[in-house]
Formats: structure tokens, sequence, C-alpha cells
């Protein structure tokens, strides 16, 4: 036996079934919403994750809660340079939300609306996944739902915290 070899589950870093069908309208819906920013004067960063995740805050090594967006290392910076400027107030947020099959599609914008700086991303995550039940029990209980913006090393990590953290969940069920 090579112990070099490890054996990789080629559908362990898929998404979640049902996300790809939606994807392409999601990130359409987030273009069409950032081109509406441009139109009004503002300026636009749009986020194009790698990769999704939701963080519990239970994590040995990761005690953050919320959505987790993996951007590249440029990005991450940009993010974080507009977000420790001295006159830095990302202090709205709107998100547009669809649920399908489980799925909770999300265009988050994060607006700094004294400088007309507005940060759009699409995000996801799947509503019966555990962690992601223990994300919106931890952000119901905070009273806040945070997004992380990241590289994948985490050296640039930026934290957006939201007051209204039901706009992130599936709706209540009547």
């Amino acid at each position: 036996m090579n112990e070099d070899h490890v054996d990789v589950d080629p559908e362990a870093h898929l998404p979640p079934e049902g996300v790809l069908d939606h994807w392409d309208a999601v990130v359409s819906d987030m273009e069409a919403t950032a081109a509406e920013y441009r139109e009004d004067g503002w300026q636009v960063v749009e986020l194009h994750p790698g990769d999704i995740g939701v963080l519990s805050g239970q994590h040995a090594t990761v005690d953050r809660y919320g959505l987790d967006l993996v951007v590249p290392g440029e990005r991450a910076r940009e993010i974080q340079d507009l977000v420790e400027a001295p006159d830095a107030a990302f202090d709205a947020c709107s998100v547009f939300r669809a649920v399908e099959a489980g799925i909770v599609f999300l265009v988050v914008v994060l607006e700094d609306a004294d400088r007309e700086i507005a940060v759009v991303s699409p995000a996801f995550y799947d509503s019966d996944d555990e962690t992601a039940q223990d994300m919106i029990e931890a952000a119901t209980r905070e009273g806040e739902m945070r997004t992380h913006v990241r590289d994948l090393a985490s050296e640039h990590v930026s934290t957006f915290t939201h007051d209204d953290p039901s706009l992130f969940f599936p709706p209540a069920e009547d």
C-alpha cells in the first residue's frame, strides 16, 4: 500500500443537491443588483466566493458564527481595506432570499451609505444541515447575524454584523 496515496471522495466538496440548478440565477440577481447600485453612482464590489460555508461558533479552532465567504486574496484585502478605513460605516444590509428544497439562496448587499459603497455577494446554505441549524441558533441567541469575508489562509478576515438575523433564515412556516 502506498502511504502517500490518500483516497478522496470526489463528492465531498460538492455543494448540496439543488444548488447548481439555481446558482446561475442567484449570480444573475447579484449582478443585476450591483448594476442598480452603480447606476445610482455607488462604488460596488462584487464578491464571487470560491467557497461558501456556515459557521456555528462551536468549532475548536473557529469561534465565529455566520456565513463564511472565501474569496481570492486580493479581493479579501480590498474588503479589509474598505472595512478598516477610518470613515467606514457598513451599517445597512439588504438581503434577497429564496428557498428551494431546503436550500436558502441569498444575495447579500452590505452598504456604507455615507461613502456610497456596496459589497454584494451571493450565498447559500442547506437549512437542514446541523451546522446551519447551530448557526441560526447562535444568531438568534446573539440577536445578530454575521457575514465573514476571508481569503483561503484566513490572513484577511472582515466581519459584517447584521441587526436582523431573520433576513438570512428560511421564512417561518405559517
